[in-house]
């Protein structure tokens, strides 16, 4: 399972100390600019990480709520479907656009205990939120199997009961065009 983390330049700090976190404790994370293989094209590889990815976490703050490239990587997610975290750094007043594509999502809080800034259990939210997508995409997958087949077995026993009926109502003597 890999995670990708979503933020804004100015955020760095706080991004690389998140992945640090999950990486700690056994979530792989594809970040930029660190994990942008030498030689290649940025964007690519930001939609190779995306695509390799099973969720997004978004660091919300003031400056990714204005940055073209968080939102870029937020509606690639959405069009993906690919489950999106969003972890506030900061409060935060949504752009419309950011508010377009993140109006369902689940939100989490960074806390603050004796001053001290400190992360909640990411892994945790993350686990759980993927185990739940992974159950619902699973299920999903399964219904609309089921539908196929209902429906193949449906066309198939239809087509079967015609053969059947024909050669019941054919005449002796007639070959068959089959």
């Amino acid at each position: 399972m890999q995670i990708f983390i979503s933020h804004a330049s100015q955020n760095a700090a706080e991004a690389s100390a998140v992945c640090r976190l999950l990486e700690e404790r056994g979530t792989r994370c594809f970040i930029a600019p660190r994990d942008i293989r030498t030689g290649k094209e940025y964007a690519e590889e930001i939609v190779n990480g995306l695509d390799g990815s099973a969720a997004v976490l978004l660091l919300m703050s003031e400056a990714a709520n204005r940055s073209p490239h968080v939102l870029r990587e937020v509606e690639r997610a959405v069009s993906k479907s690919i489950p999106i975290l969003v972890y506030k750094l900061e409060e935060v007043a949504l752009s419309k656009s950011m508010e377009y594509f993140l109006m369902t999502h689940q939100w989490s809080a960074r806390r603050t205990r004796t001053g001290m800034r400190v992360f909640c259990p990411l892994r945790l939210i993350c686990r759980s939120r993927l185990t739940r997508s992974i159950r619902q995409s699973r299920a999903l997958k399964r219904s609309s199997i089921g539908k196929r087949r209902a429906q193949n077995t449906k066309m198939n026993g239809g087509q079967k009961a015609q053969i059947e009926n024909g050669l019941k109502t054919k005449s002796p003597g007639k070959k068959s065009v089959c």
